[in-house]
């Protein structure tokens, strides 16, 4: 029970952590709805603007921020609602038309490390893809040598 409570403290605090951080990704770079009205996702826009070296948070935190930015938050007791970066009429439009970006991206990378045949590949894979992405890679990688090291 007193695990149950401390976390949800956690997601509580989590919660209010980034949509603060979202609060001040608007004031300080509003340039974030531009980007994400040109067609970027919340990751290449975290990672062009380097927003977790400015603000010391992980690259998720900062998507989700910038989520928060671009569409607003609707508050809680902590943190009191702000509005979106984007156009009422503009918002519909781009929900969905990111949604299907979203999902080409998903499969483009699954195929991609589904695709990988030797460890030297997986290595490369790790280095083109952003640091967020190198997780992934390294779990392809020992996937990888456990198959390998199964077949000998």
């Amino acid at each position: 029970m007193a695990e149950d409570q401390e976390d949800t403290t956690r997601k509580i605090i989590a919660i209010r952590k980034t949509a603060e951080l979202g609060r001040a990704i608007q004031i300080d770079h509003p340039e974030v709805a531009e980007l994400y009205r040109d067609g970027m996702s919340v990751r290449q826009i975290a990672i062009k603007l380097s927003l977790m070296d400015e603000y010391g948070e992980g690259l998720a935190r900062c998507a989700r921020a910038i989520s928060y930015a671009v569409w607003g938050y609707s508050g809680s007791r902590q943190v009191p609602p702000y509005e979106s970066l984007l156009p009422p009429s503009l918002r519909k439009e781009l929900r969905s038309s990111h949604q299907v970006s979203d999902v080409k991206t998903a499969h483009m990378r699954k195929q991609t490390i589904k695709g990988v045949e030797a460890r030297g590949q997986a290595d490369e894979l790790a280095r083109q893809y952003p640091e967020s992405c190198q997780r992934t890679a390294k779990a392809v990688r020992v996937r990888l040598d456990k198959e390998r090291n199964l077949s000998e």
